[in-house]
C-alpha cells in the first residue's frame, strides 16, 4: 500500500499536483440551503486509454472509504466544532474524458467514516 497523506488548507496545494498521483481534493460548497462536501478525483484522459481510466477509476473506488476515514479524521477538530457537518452529504466527482466514467457518486455522509 502506498503512502497516504492530507493536507487540510483553505486552497489546494496546486504545485504539488500531477496526473500520475492519486489525489483526492475536496472543498465544502453551499447547495441550497445545505453544505455538501464536494471531492474531486482525477481518473484519467484519453491519452492515458479507455482501460487505465477505468482501471484507475476501479482502484479508487475501493481505496476511497480509507481516503475519507484519513479526512474525517485528520479534520476531526473542524467536525467537533461544527458537528452538523458530520452529517452533510458526500459527493465524489470522478474526472475522465470518457463520458461513462466522468461522473458524480453520492457517499454517504462524513459521520459514517469516523
Amino acid at each position: 500500500m502506498a503512502p497516504l497523506f492530507l493536507t487540510v488548507s483553505r486552497a489546494f496545494v496546486t504545485d504539488q499536483l500531477t496526473s500520475q498521483r492519486d489525489e483526492v481534493l475536496g472543498e465544502w460548497k453551499q447547495a441550497g440551503q445545505q453544505l455538501v462536501l464536494f471531492l474531486y478525483v482525477f481518473i484519467g484522459n484519453r491519452q492515458m486509454g479507455r482501460q487505465e481510466n477505468a482501471r484507475r477509476a476501479n482502484v479508487f473506488k475501493k481505496e476511497l472509504p480509507l481516503a475519507l476515514e484519513a479526512i474525517r479524521y485528520g479534520d476531526r477538530a473542524f467536525f467537533h466544532t461544527y458537528p452538523f457537518c458530520d452529517w452533510c452529504p458526500i459527493f465524489i466527482h470522478f474526472t475522465s474524458e470518457y463520458p461513462e466514467l466522468n461522473r458524480t457518486e453520492y457517499y454517504g455522509t462524513p459521520y459514517l467514516y469516523r
